[in-house]
């Protein structure tokens, strides 16, 4: 048979990302609850419909909030929620345009 496929989840596909995927993200450190978490935001025609895309991280980081983060690593399910799980984690300079498109 063929091998299982390969899926790697983006800014635009996490909305179906389950445990066991890689993921590649880039987002806002937002601190809340003792929990960290990178936020961007989606656009699928204008501003005025950008939905929040969020990644719970699973480990704490030691980074100021506001932060821009890229991440990569496994999404895991920790606590009855999915987190990533980060292979690594460093700060990035902002983006010019904050938001993705879908």
């Amino acid at each position: 048979g063929a091998p299982q496929p390969q899926y790697r989840a983006t800014e635009t596909t996490l909305t179906d990302a389950f445990a066991g995927e890689r993921i590649d993200f880039t987002g806002a450190l937002v601190r809340s609850h003792g929990t960290a978490t990178l936020v961007r935001y989606a656009i699928t025609c204008c501003r005025a419909d950008a939905q929040p895309v969020a990644v719970l991280l699973a480990t704490p980081v030691n980074i100021a909030a506001r932060t821009w983060i890229h991440a990569t690593g496994v999404l895991r399910v920790r606590n009855g929620a999915i987190a990533l799980v980060p292979d690594r984690l460093w700060a990035v300079a902002p983006p010019l345009d904050p938001f993705v498109y879908r």
